[in-house]
This record gives C-alpha cells, structure tokens and sequence, in this order.
C-alpha cells in the first residue's frame, strides 16, 4: 500500500513537473513573438557591432517563438524526442536573442538559460516514445527547417552581392525557395564570389537536406503500403485449404493456372524473382518470390493443408529437389512433376514423384495419331 501510494506521489510530482515546463516553453514561445513586435515598434537597435544580423535575428527570433509555442502541447505527453527538440529550440532562441541584441531580449535570455537548467535537470520525466513521427522525420524536417533559415537570413545579409539586390524579406525567401528547388529562373544572381560561395553551399546542403526529408517522409508511406498488401495477402494465406502448389514457371504454366481457376481450385505459386513472367502476374493469382525447393517457403505455402504440388520448373534437377523436400515435409502429399526429357522421368519417379508428365513425348505422340489418323486420345 505505502508503495503504490509513493508511486502515486512520484507520478504526481513528475506530471507537475512536466506541466511547469510545457507552460513555460508556451510562454518563452509567446515572450519571443511578443518582442519581436515590441522591438519593431519601439524601433530599438542593436548594438553597432551586430547591426548587420538585426533583421536576420529578429527573424529568427520569431520563428523560433512560433515553434515553441507549437511544441509546448507535445511535451504534455512526455515525449522523450520532443523534449530533445525543445533543449535544440531553446539553444535558438538563446542564439537569435544574442545576435538581435535589443536590450529587451536580456528578459528572454534569462528565461531560455533558467529553462535549459531545469529541462536538463527532469530529462528522465520524459520516457514516452514519439507515436506517428520518428528520429528521421524529425531530422528531415529540422535539416529543412535549418537550410531555409539559413539561406533566408544568408541573401539577407549578403543581400547588397545578388544583382539585383535583394533587400526585402520577400526577395529572400523567393530566391531562398528557386534554389532548393532547383528551378532558378535566373532573375537574381549572385554577383561577387563570396555570394557565388553562398549560394554553392546553399545548393549542397539545400538540396541533400531537402532529398533526406523526402525520402524519410516517403519511404515509411511505400512501407506501410506493402506491408498492407501482404497483410491482406497472408489472410489470404490463412484461409486457403485444399489448395495446389505450382512450383516454378513454364510455357505450360498458363495453360494450367487457366485450367485450375476455371475449376474454382485455390492455387499458390512459387517462382524464383527471375524467373517472374508477366503473364502470369497478370492472371491475378497468389505468388509467392523465392526458392521453391526451399523447407521455408513450402511451409509458408501452406503444404500442410495443400491438395497437392506441382514442380515445373524448366529444369529436371530443380524438379527433383523440389519434390524431395515436398516428400520430407509431409509424405502423403500427391505431387506431380514435369518432365523435359523423356530419360528423366524415372528419376523424378525415385525421388517421390506420383506423377510425372513429359509435354514432348505427349505432343510428339499425339502429332504422329493424328498424322495417321487415329482417334486422338492422351496417353501419360
């Protein structure tokens, strides 16, 4: 009893302690906005030795506001990645206060070292995994976040270098955006070497960033979409009985999954990745990639519950490995073999093949009955 009520009061405790810091984030957030506005206002200036970087800072400073503001809530949650973000945004916000440096900021510079203290001091409160966003998202979305800033705030500064000038927050973040994109209509330019250097490494890190982020966010979607796919298909798997094995891809292949569909008979084929056939993609039937000689991927076909297996792949000792691993899994199983020499056939017969059906002595044994005109009939 005493246990389960001091691990109410830590659990108490440590929920107070996370709702201090989330509000407190929200309000750093709110105080950043708020100074950017105060500053313009007031028209206040910074210091002489920081003049250039005042518009770079104050942009800065603003969108470093609007960020923690939005992250505050996340943090409610004991999300131990966001807690990382918030230490890496007050680190920001510490920065674009210095580099502004309006005499105001000095409140916000207090505030961001008291709160990196005490973040610092209950890390451990925060233990909760990240739901719908990982490592990488976040690193791909801060990496674009990063080069955005620092191509907007780099034309900013060498703003006087790019013909024709850019001197609006406007220009930048236009000129910003058509060179991570790559378009680069040509309209402004740089025009001295230090903002030819510029903008070379704005494309470097613009470009890999913006293709990291893209790929971290894409790749996740393709992924849950193939596995939806083979969730839906391994229900398939779990409901089918009875059904016929075809190991391997043939010219006859067709011809046989036509016939067994018609039928209404379940079917499953394993075929080695090159040996697919779009024909038989197509035919809208269970396929299964791998080795179909293989103990794992019989067992993952179900052999078990199947009717029966069908080796005819285009190579006899292929065939007969396929049938001796079928045999081991379960004796009783009826498996049928194809035959492309007609001196094969007692060997697939001596490694556990019932049947065993060779196309060219069937067909050149129907061609000469019906050259002499007997009744054509089909002779296994």
């Amino acid at each position: 009893m005493q246990k389960r009520d001091k691990a109410q009061i830590y659990a108490s405790e440590r929920d107070a302690r996370v709702r201090f810091l989330a509000v407190s984030i929200a309000i750093l957030g709110i105080a950043n906005i708020v100074m950017v506005f105060v500053a313009g206002l007031m028209d206040i200036r910074p210091h002489p030795l920081v003049s250039s970087f005042n518009e770079a800072g104050t942009f800065l400073t603003l969108m470093t506001g609007l960020f923690l503001v939005f992250i505050s809530y996340k943090l409610l949650k004991r999300e131990r990645l966001f807690w990382s973000i918030t230490i890496i945004f007050i680190i920001f916000s510490l920065f674009s206060n210095g580099i502004t440096g309006a005499t105001t900021n000095l409140i916000n510079i207090a505030l961001d070292l008291l709160l990196m203290i005490f973040a610092m001091l209950i890390k451990d409160d925060f233990s909760e995994m990240t739901h719908g966003l990982n490592t990488q998202h976040i690193a791909g979305l801060t990496s674009m976040a990063v080069t955005l800033i620092y191509g907007v705030l780099g034309c900013m500064a060498l703003g006087a270098q790019f013909s024709p000038q850019i001197t609006t927050w406007d220009e930048a973040i236009y000129f910003t955006l058509t060179t991570l994109t790559t378009v680069g209509y040509g309209d402004i330019h740089a025009a001295t070497d230090q903002s030819r250097l510029f903008v070379s490494s704005l494309l470097v890190f613009g470009v890999s960033s913006f293709l990291y982020a893209i790929t971290v966010s894409l790749l996740p979607l393709v992924e849950r979409k193939i596995k939806q796919v083979l969730n839906v298909l391994e229900n398939v798997m779990k409901n089918m009985k009875n059904h016929i094995i075809i190991c391997g891809v043939c010219d006859e292949t067709v011809a046989l999954v036509e016939y067994l569909k018609s039928e209404g008979i379940d079917l499953v084929i394993l075929v080695p990745k090159e040996n697919m056939r779009d024909e038989i993609i197509k035919m809208g039937v269970y396929i299964m990639e791998g080795d179909p000689s293989e103990e794992e991927l019989l067992k993952r076909a179900k052999i078990d519950q199947a009717r029966a297996i069908i080796a005819a792949s285009t190579n006899d000792a292929q065939d007969a490995l396929i049938i001796l691993t079928a045999k081991q899994l379960r004796k009783d199983i009826k498996a049928v073999a194809l035959a492309t020499s007609a001196e094969n056939k007692r060997k697939l017969h001596q490694v556990g093949a019932d049947v065993v059906i060779s196309p060219r002595i069937i067909g050149g044994r129907l061609l000469a009955k019906a050259a002499v005109g007997e009744e054509l009939k089909i002779d296994l």
